[in-house]
């Protein structure tokens, strides 16, 4: 399995407001993998691996985009597909950790994936992986129709 989403019907509408806005989403296919991308990731999971607490805070962190091919030839990252990104530092240092799965990675006002896996937090050679959401508006438009006609 590549991933696992979920789409929620709220009980009742939210009131927007300056800091709480809708986010954009990527057209179905839309490339968006290029070099020297920083999207930001953001979650309240752990900051040192499995060893320290969960964050009190939102914390939010810049990780570069990696391409299909880089990624595929770390160990560990070679089933990794179109349905996949990949995303963060080579030498390690930032990343997402445990407790920020389903987060978003957002690149300016568009959320380009949901927080998914990876090997360890932060480690050398270990970048973290996102379900990619360009693969995903098919399904989530679908849901979104089904949940408005019932």
């Amino acid at each position: 399995m590549d991933y696992d989403i979920a789409v929620l019907k709220l009980e009742r509408a939210l009131t927007f407001t300056v800091t709480i806005q809708p986010i954009n989403l990527p057209k179905q296919g839309e490339t968006i993998i290029s070099m020297f991308v920083y999207p930001i990731v953001t979650g309240w999971g752990r900051r040192n691996g499995s060893n320290s607490e969960l964050s009190s805070h939102l914390i939010a962190v810049e990780v570069p985009l990696l391409t299909k091919k880089m990624c595929q030839q770390l160990d560990g990252y070679e089933n990794i597909n179109d349905r996949m990104i990949c995303a963060g530092y080579v030498e390690g240092g930032k990343d997402s950790c445990i407790g920020d799965s389903g987060g978003p990675l957002v690149l300016g006002d568009v959320q380009i994936g949901i927080v998914s896996w990876g090997m360890g937090c932060a480690l050398t050679r270990s970048p973290g992986v996102y379900a990619a959401l360009p693969t995903l508006r098919y399904f989530i438009d679908e849901v979104l129709m089904f949940a408005a006609n019932n």
